[in-house]
């Protein structure tokens, strides 16, 4: 599977030390933190707090998938079936 090789080739730690970056940028109030207020508060949001959101959560996500595919290779199952 395309994503599993990819993710295999990302090396671990600079993946989470980028996910924390953007997590926390800017330093203050980071903007996704600013963004999930308002989506709590139900103010309606305009396609560039969308683009901050995807932007700021978007390398938690990788960095949650390879996580996951470096367990579950530790633990000894793949997703992949066997090849023949």
């Amino acid at each position: 599977m395309f994503v599993n090789k990819t993710l295999d080739q990302l090396p671990l730690w600079p993946v989470v030390i980028l996910a924390t970056i953007f997590v926390l940028m800017p330093f203050g109030e980071p903007h996704l933190v600013s963004k999930m207020k308002m989506l709590r508060d139900g103010v309606p949001l305009i396609p560039i707090d969308w683009f901050d959101i995807v932007v700021h959560a978007g390398p938690v996500v990788i960095a949650a998938m390879k996580v996951r595919r470096v367990v579950q290779l530790r633990s000894g199952s793949t997703d992949q079936p066997d090849a023949e």
